[in-house]
């Protein structure tokens, strides 16, 4: 399904920009995550990618889940979820810069509309540095980097749900240095407008990372992959300066405090066999204030996910994920205020998922997944078992 234009490249974008605008209006929730970098080497690079999701058997409450800014962490619903679009252009700005941009369509309370996905210049001022500027998807973890590798799920880990908001994505800074041997470190400064610190304040950044990459050739036995990530943020937020509100609630609150994150991914692959996971690990000190109430929560909290996928053939293959949240909360203040932001106090969320994935070309991607799940929705303790059909498609146009 690739696409090389010369002299009818004109119609064709058009045409891809009106197809992708009239998508968009009949969609109406996305579960943005970042993705894999594509630049040609000349002209644009005009991407075009769409997935949806087909559930049964899911939940009619909330997730038994909190943002980090407090929110009940979103989850799909039964039946035919709307479609989630991004479309991006790229290209190369000289040798050694690029420029990337990316929008995409999203809904809250019921309202829709396009946002800014991403955008940004990329490039190596020498060698083994490059830098990036812009708004952008954080490197801290893998998935909320480039989305699972090669695999196509429903949803989101459980644990970037309830430590990251779903994926963390701001204005900012990155430097990362390529330090030989398959060794890189990088840092990352953001502005602070994001789904861990809430709002910019007059700091120059309110979120900060740092990452180490090690990348191994193992020859025959394939390649490994490993990230140790660390993230700092301070939380500033207001939900009366928030374009949110909180459910079906008017709860209005502030919230202060320092949020440490630590992360661990792997990935070990070779040609028919992917072992991939995320270790977070948590250290979050908040406290929430309402007019008249006011909450101290200690969060220790820890949680990972874990995937396996094996290719039956170069058309298919068939996956497992696990993945787990264990809360560790202790609070102090007036403790009726848990309830009011549906804290998961003392509960394991978890959750278990066959899919057999084809994939009759490298743009499309087509899954049937069961999930078995334990303790992730509000007011329910029973296990519940549920059902979905996936597809992911991707179409790419490349001007000379």
């Amino acid at each position: 399904m690739q696409i090389h234009m010369s002299k009818s490249t004109g119609l064709y974008a058009r045409t891809l920009t009106s197809a992708t605008v009239l998508l968009m209006l009949f969609s109406e929730n996305v579960a943005a995550h970042g993705n894999q970098l594509k630049v040609p080497d000349t002209g644009l690079l005009l991407d075009l990618s769409v997935e949806q999701h087909l559930l049964s058997d899911v939940s009619g409450e909330k997730y038994q889940l909190t943002t980090p800014l407090m929110y009940t962490a979103e989850s799909l619903e039964s039946g035919v979820n709307p479609a989630e679009i991004r479309l991006s252009v790229s290209t190369q700005l000289n040798g050694r810069w690029m420029a990337h941009a990316a929008i995409s369509n999203h809904s809250h309370d019921g309202e829709t509309g396009l946002e800014l996905d991403q955008g940004f210049i990329q490039g190596n001022p020498l060698s083994a540095l490059q830098l990036r500027a812009g708004q952008f998807y954080s490197s801290l973890g893998y998935y909320n980097e480039q989305g699972y590798s090669n695999v196509l799920m429903p949803d989101a880990p459980l644990i970037y749900h309830y430590a990251l908001g779903g994926e963390l994505r701001d204005n900012g800074l990155r430097a990362s240095l390529s330090a030989g041997s398959g060794t890189l470190i990088g840092i990352e400064a953001f502005s602070g407008t994001n789904s861990i610190s809430g709002e910019k304040t007059d700091d120059f950044s309110q979120t900060q990372t740092l990452y180490l990459d090690q990348s191994i050739d193992l020859s025959s036995w394939g390649h490994l992959d490993t990230r140790l990530a660390y993230l700092f943020g301070k939380q500033n937020y207001q939900t009366s300066d928030s374009s949110h509100s909180h459910g079906d609630s008017d709860l209005s609150y502030d919230l202060s405090g320092e949020f440490d994150l630590w992360i661990l991914s792997g990935r070990w692959q070779n040609k028919y066999l992917q072992l991939s996971g995320e270790f977070f690990q948590i250290s979050r000190d908040t406290e929430a204030t309402t007019s008249s109430q006011l909450l101290n929560i200690n969060d220790r909290s820890s949680g990972f996910y874990s995937i396996a996928a094996f290719r039956i053939s170069p058309q298919w293959q068939i996956l497992g994920r696990y993945d787990r949240l264990t809360t560790d909360l202790s609070t102090d203040g007036h403790q009726e205020l848990i309830s009011e932001f549906g804290l998961p106090t003392e509960k394991t969320p978890e959750r278990v998922t066959i899919a057999i994935n084809w994939q009759p070309e490298n743009d499309q991607f087509w899954s049937l997944h069961v999930s078995q799940t334990s303790d992730l929705w509000q007011d329910e303790q029973d296990s519940e078992l549920q059902a979905g059909i996936s597809y992911h498609l991707n179409f790419s146009g490349e001007t000379l």
